[in-house]
């Protein structure tokens, strides 16, 4: 967290006078007048980040967004950018090591920016909540082009921040109803989806897979019935997240029969799709066990980068007005996009982890090295020996006791330290 008040008077000085210039000097060179208000859009954002505290960026990204479909940007309270993914960087014609703090009402057109501007404040005074604005870009390479932009509020350990999600819109399209489910919709459930929180655990049981499958609702309008089935941390088949109790219900019996579309999706790493007479002949005792039966089901398997640890499946009705085969049928690519998202925030998190076991590993063979040099050094003045024969005695102590041999020379040094403080 940053402030730095004794910044502020003449920040607010240089930005009168730019804005002056701008509007005074300059109204006939277009070029030359967006350039500049460029320039005062950042200093802008300067001025703002130096009267209060703001998110500072982190060598550990706040949000995994690599492997969202959408452009996806992560900023501080007013707009400086934090993080942002390759989609995105493409959108706003930057290059990622010119990316970061740069504020990103700077690549909005200056029509809209006090728009933005008013969408930013109110946000940021909630501290939640989310808005949905439509907004030109203009990136300093290339032609300016219109965006559907779904903003919301989240908490990081530096404060509070902003999640974008940036879609292209088409020239004279309307902006979305606010309650259809419409891609901007779509979008924002990705965003929310890159939000759910990469905790430390073994095995994905421990994730909230719960959150996961009701955001795939979201992500595939349409699949009101979606389950997520995975090992437990035995490696024990597990029913993990359902969106509704019907699924819910499915999910638990797969689980407990072992048998069921999202089991063999698991099993065979391959999607499973079946009406209701062939799954009655694929999997008979989870198709009697069903209460109502699905008229059709799809299953998707996802894995974390290395192995398949789960699947995705969603169950259709016979109230489907289309059918229960053409329903599934458009919901399949929506549905694989987040089975691989998905995949994604799996792959994030085995990675993360992986990185602080090796952290903690090296931490503890430095420390263990430090104590066994101390021991190693104690033996040697009182026995007058060498290094190696040293530790060849704390060796042998280690066999005899079964302790390690870091136990050892700990035990030794303390001893040492205590007979010398007598």
């Amino acid at each position: 967290m940053t402030t730095a008040p004794h910044r502020g008077d003449g920040l607010v000085e240089l930005e009168r006078r730019l804005g002056s210039l701008r509007r005074g000097r300059l109204p006939a060179d277009e070029a030359l007048a967006a350039e500049l208000g460029t320039c005062e859009e950042e200093l802008r954002a300067l001025l703002e980040q130096s009267a209060g505290p703001v998110a500072e960026p982190s060598p550990q990204p706040g949000w995994p967004m690599d492997g969202l479909p959408v452009a996806a940007v992560l900023t501080d309270r007013v707009g400086g950018i934090l993080q942002v993914n390759a989609e995105a960087l493409e959108l706003l014609g930057l290059r990622a090591e010119h990316a970061t703090s740069k504020p990103l009402p700077a690549y909005v057109a200056l029509r809209h920016r006090p728009l933005l501007r008013t969408a930013l404040h109110e946000l940021a005074e909630a501290g939640r909540g989310s808005r949905r604005v439509r907004l030109e870009l203009a990136p300093r390479a290339g032609l300016p082009h219109e965006v559907l932009a779904a903003i919301g509020v989240t908490q990081l350990p530096t404060g509070l921040a902003l999640q974008w999600v940036l879609l292209p819109a088409a020239p004279g399209q309307p902006a979305p109803a606010p309650q259809s489910p419409d891609v901007l919709a779509v979008a924002a459930a990705y965003a929310d989806l890159a939000a759910v929180p990469v905790v430390e655990s073994t095995g994905p049981a421990r994730l909230p897979w719960q959150r996961i499958a009701e955001i795939a609702v979201a992500a595939v309008p349409g699949a009101a019935h979606v389950t997520i089935t995975g090992l437990d941390g035995r490696g024990d088949l597990a029913a993990l997240g359902a969106s509704s109790g019907w699924a819910r219900r499915l999910n638990r019996e797969q689980a407990r029969l072992a048998e069921g579309p999202a089991v063999d999706a698991l099993r065979q790493a391959a999607a499973r799709s079946a009406v209701a007479a062939d799954a009655a002949r694929r999997w008979p005792r989870w198709h009697l066990s069903a209460d109502p039966r699905p008229a059709a089901v799809l299953a998707l398997p996802f894995d974390d980068g290395t192995s398949v640890v789960g699947s995705l499946a969603v169950y259709a009705d016979e109230e489907c007005a289309e059918g229960p085969v053409a329903h599934l049928a458009g919901l399949a690519p929506l549905l694989g996009a987040y089975a691989t998202a998905v995949g994604s925030l799996l792959t994030t998190r085995r990675r993360t982890e992986q990185s602080r076991t090796h952290a903690r590993q090296l931490q503890e063979a430095l420390e263990s090295r430090a104590v066994i040099d101390q021991a190693k050094g104690i033996i040697m003045i009182q026995r007058g020996c060498s290094a190696d024969e040293a530790f060849a005695a704390l060796v042998e102590v280690s066999q005899r006791r079964n302790v390690r041999v870091r136990v050892v020379a700990q035990q030794l040094v303390d001893s040492a330290t205590a007979r010398s403080r007598r």
